[in-house]
């Protein structure tokens, strides 16, 4: 076959402009540090896909609980809960109506709130009159083994159902007889220690033990800890239908002698049924 000398000149044209790039295609097969490259880039995705299974291993453990030096507790514990309740008397003199008047009794100041996951706090000042006393001022501890709660400080001593009871949530004016005569009127107060412990299912159960001196407001008289009050409270709350059975067991004993040469022992049951749910 024969070639013109139109087409020669075209297939020679074509010929030396593919010679330039052979030895081109050749150089790029044979680069010895093309694997090198390679290899490198690989160790480098390597290591890049590790840290990232690290990371994703630490976004799945759970959260650190909080402690008791937490940001967010001591924030909390100088933002307590302030309450005020007044207590007031509205008395009649006679028939008229134009003779009632207005008996201020009390005003009473409370305060309240969480220190960390381990600690609360509670006090209380009653205003009457001129004269302001602190009523209450204790600290409930919970950082104790089996479920353990403590609380130190001065309180309203936790026995009956009345006599921890603020006088403003009475549901009487006054207190009845039997707590005027054995623990004092308006309340027994003292300064010492109680722990209590709760268990139980649809039956609760709730026990307390405490040790108390510096009492006021009772036949119990006791400024140093050689004889402290002691006292002990038995509670259970039966769950019904329509409400709840509560009753209680209490017993004290303490000393009515500056001396601690005599003593008084005192023994009662209490109890409240609740309605609805």
């Amino acid at each position: 076959m024969s070639l013109s000398r139109p087409s020669a000149r075209w297939l020679a044209l074509g010929v030396a402009c593919l010679l330039p790039t052979m030895p081109v295609f050749a150089e790029a097969s044979t680069d010895p540090d093309v694997p090198d490259a390679l290899e490198a880039r690989i160790d480098a995705l390597e290591a890049e896909l590790q840290q990232l299974r690290a990371e994703l291993e630490a976004l799945r453990q759970p959260a650190p609980a909080v402690t008791p030096t937490s940001s967010a507790s001591r924030q909390n514990a100088f933002n307590p809960d302030i309450g005020v309740n007044a207590l007031s008397t509205l008395i009649f003199d006679s028939g008229e109506l134009s003779d009632a008047r207005f008996d201020f009794n009390e005003l009473e100041l409370s305060v309240s709130g969480v220190v960390d996951p381990f600690a609360s706090y509670y006090a209380s000042l009653v205003f009457l009159g001129e004269e302001v006393e602190v009523e209450e001022a204790y600290a409930t501890l919970t950082n104790f083994p089996a479920d353990l709660t403590t609380t130190v400080g001065r309180r309203l001593i936790p026995v009956g159902l009345w006599n921890p009871t603020h006088r403003h949530a009475w549901p009487l004016n006054n207190a009845p007889l039997v707590i005027e005569n054995f623990l004092g009127s308006p309340h027994l107060l003292g300064t010492g220690v109680t722990t209590e412990y709760t268990w139980g299912g649809s039956t609760a159960w709730t026990a307390s033990a405490g040790a108390y001196t510096e009492l006021e407001g009772s036949q119990f008289v006791e400024q140093g800890l050689e004889h402290p009050l002691l006292t002990a409270r038995v509670q259970a709350f039966v769950e019904q239908p329509e409400g709840g059975l509560q009753f209680g067991i209490n017993a004290l004993h303490g000393p009515v002698n500056d001396e601690g040469t005599l003593g008084s022992t005192l023994i009662g049951l209490d109890a409240k049924w609740r309605t609805g749910n």
